[in-house]
């Protein structure tokens, strides 16, 4: 700690160091001082480096993936920035050993484009919506969000307001219920989401919302590189959303990425490089938005649910069409589904299941799902599936069954061209099985399922870290936690994109 003025002493304060700088008068009370700081500069070095020895990285836990992120207030900028760099090529979610939570290690400045002047749906019908998309919940932690800032030129991170999903959400249906009759009527472009995606790429106010950024001067001064968008729909890996050149040069927030084996599916490649990067959000849960989070379901009351396992699904084909015709190496996941229906005729004369092949109003569905300490999560038409955030937001024990999960929709992983790195490891507080032992295995599978339900022990670990992560995957419950750590990986996404 020397430089030619005289040493730097390091001043304590809450949290990080500041130095002090100047020559020092050579005094024995001084140099009293300096020793006893010295003692007190080392004794916070080892707690750092304890605090850190506590921490390990989901997936890797080599020297070189280390996060370096408390460290960038106490080196030059040229080294900062090869340090970033470095960290970038070797990121991955910084994940606690005893919890297996991922930390919220938001760091930088995210500037947002004006509600009023972009997205007057924000604190119009949208928000009258009981169905609101993961964009508003999104937006809606951000607006007292204490990084964000009304300077544009300090962000490092531009984020998008545009309530594509939200619309989509707001005005379609789900688990047989109908879009609110108010904001149908209110709507003067009824085509919008009859159309999307397969006939035009998004509905009229999006569009407008999008044109207005991009002839911005923010947008164009990198083109796009360091703005952000989630849209956690559907769509937006599919038909003329993902062919739209206006989401080429930013980072999408979506629910599933598309990688270059999911590209390989007919009329898919598009998608593989539809967005410059690609964030995964979770979904928004309808199941969340009934949950009385002031309230926490103790593991004694979840020992006491009547139903052991849960599942709800459509009598469908779950497969992926190309007009009216399967597409060209597409995943049939009809057998997966309805495998479920096996599994409940096994466990039927020992235990109560509440697996059914039919729709039925949310109300009931919730009901399910909030009296079973496990719910079959199988994948459907893709990898991903709305009803692992809807079990985690009932406090049921998600069983994932889902072989491309980790690849392709791993929460809070970030990635080029689909190869998603770091996020949210699941199999702390999920049971995970393979497809294959799950359709040629399935007296396996009970078995394990079995083992875990009639094991305290176990089923208290599981139950308590998905607690613990509840936080990071449903945007409904209080505080910034999820849309924090969907900044984050946005902003490596950015940083690692200009890479």
């Amino acid at each position: 700690l020397k430089r030619s003025v005289g040493p730097r002493i390091p001043h304590l304060a809450p949290g990080r160091f500041r130095f002090i700088e100047g020559p020092l008068p050579f005094t024995m009370a001084s140099l009293s001082q300096v020793v006893a700081l010295f003692f007190v500069a080392f004794a916070a070095a080892t707690a750092y480096a304890e605090d850190v020895s506590d921490l390990s990285l989901s997936q890797t836990s080599s020297v070189a993936d280390r996060p370096r992120h408390r460290l960038r207030r106490m080196v030059p900028s040229a080294r900062r920035s090869m340090l970033r760099q470095r960290s970038m090529r070797n990121d991955m979610k910084v994940v606690d050993r005893a919890t297996g939570k991922v930390k919220n290690v938001f760091e930088g400045k995210f500037y947002m484009y004006p509600l009023p002047n972009f997205e007057r749906r924000f604190h119009g019908e949208l928000a009258q919506c009981e169905r609101k998309g993961a964009d508003y919940m999104f937006i809606s932690s951000l607006l007292e969000h204490p990084m964000r800032t009304t300077e544009p030129d300090e962000a490092d991170l531009m984020v998008m307001p545009c309530l594509f999903e939200s619309y989509r959400r707001c005005t379609t249906t789900n688990h047989a219920e109908r879009p609110p009759t108010s904001l149908l009527e209110a709507n003067p472009h009824p085509e919008d989401f009859e159309e999307i995606p397969w006939v035009k790429a998004f509905d009229t106010e999006t569009q407008e919302c999008l044109e207005k950024i991009q002839r911005s001067p923010q947008y164009r001064k990198n083109w796009g590189v360091d703005h952000f968008w989630l849209v956690a729909d559907w769509s937006i890996n599919f038909g003329r959303t993902v062919e739209s050149e206006m989401i080429k040069n930013i980072t999408l927030g979506k629910i599933e990425a598309v990688d270059a084996k999911e590209g390989l599916v007919q009329n898919r490649e598009a998608a593989v490089d539809s967005s410059r990067c690609s964030v995964i959000v979770p979904y928004a849960s309808d199941v969340a938005y009934v949950q009385d989070f002031s309230r926490q379901t103790t593991f004694d009351e979840w020992l006491q649910r009547p139903s052991l396992v849960s599942f709800r699904f459509d009598p469908r084909k779950y497969v992926l069409y190309c007009k009216s015709q399967v597409c060209e190496g597409a995943v049939d996941a009809t057998p997966l589904r309805r495998q479920s229906l096996v599994l409940a005729d096994k466990l039927s004369e020992e235990t109560q299941t509440s697996i059914f092949m039919d729709r039925a109003p949310l109300a009931e569905y919730t009901r399910e799902v909030e009296e079973s300490r496990f719910c079959l999560i199988i994948r459907g038409d893709t990898p991903s599936s709305h009803s692992f955030y809807d079990a985690v937001a009932a406090n049921c024990i998600p069983i994932l069954i889902s072989d491309r999960w980790s690849a392709v929709a791993s929460p809070l992983s970030h990635g080029l061209h689909g190869n998603m790195v770091g996020g949210l490891p699941v199999d702390g507080f999920a049971l995970t099985f393979p497809e294959e032992a799950w359709m040629n295995d399935l007296e396996k599978v009970i078995a394990r399922i079995k083992e875990v339900d009639q094991d305290p022990e176990k089923a208290v670990k599981l139950y308590q870290h998905m607690q613990d992560n509840r936080p990071y995957l449903l945007w409904s419950m209080p505080g910034v936690t999820a849309a924090s750590n969907v900044l984050e990986s946005a902003r490596k996404c950015v940083h690692e994109d200009q890479d």
